[in-house]
């Protein structure tokens, strides 16, 4: 029975497929909708889309935090240390940071580690490890000015571990 009226239910589904849908968009998230080969940036609350031509891509936009992965770098005066940074951002510009990256948390953490790099290359240890509100401010400014092009507004970023390091390497010949 269900293979003599399979096609009623395909029919079904194909024109449910083009009817206009309603969408929430609620107030902590972000939402593009792609369409027709452009975006509309929609604001919270009830929207009505056709998903024959158009998607809605919703993200969240409000505060999030992101602990970077531990990088072992060297200072301006040549030191070995490992450092660990925590980012707390939000989503600024929903259209640029869904358009422009294919993976906001990832273009964060790889351009973040950019800047901690930066920080890091431009400061002798000692001035690491003893003035860390000053540490503080430069990575903030160095993360915020290096995301803003990808639509995240840096709110935070301090180290949260900064150690001496020593590295070994094994040649076998």
């Amino acid at each position: 029975m269900e293979g003599a009226f399979g096609w009623i239910s395909s029919i079904i589904h194909n024109i449910g497929l083009v009817l206009p849908r309603l969408l929430y968009v609620q107030f902590n998230l972000g939402c593009v909708l792609f369409k027709r080969g452009g975006t509309k940036v929609l604001k919270p609350g009830m929207h009505i889309y056709w998903p024959i031509w158009s998607e809605p891509i919703r993200y969240p936009i409000k505060r999030q935090t992101l602990n970077l992965p531990p990088q072992v770098l060297t200072t301006g005066d040549g030191k070995t240390v490992t450092v660990s940074v925590t980012v707390v951002y939000e989503v600024s510009d929903i259209e640029k940071a869904l358009v422009e990256t294919f993976d906001l948390e990832e273009t964060v953490t790889d351009v973040a580690q950019l800047g901690v790099k930066t920080v890091v290359l431009s400061h002798d240890y000692d001035d690491l490890k003893g003035n860390q509100e000053e540490i503080d401010k430069s990575l903030k400014k160095s993360i915020r000015s290096a995301l803003h092009p990808h639509g995240a507004k840096v709110i935070e970023a301090f180290m949260s571990d900064f150690a001496p390091c020593f590295v070994f390497r094994n040649i076998c010949g």
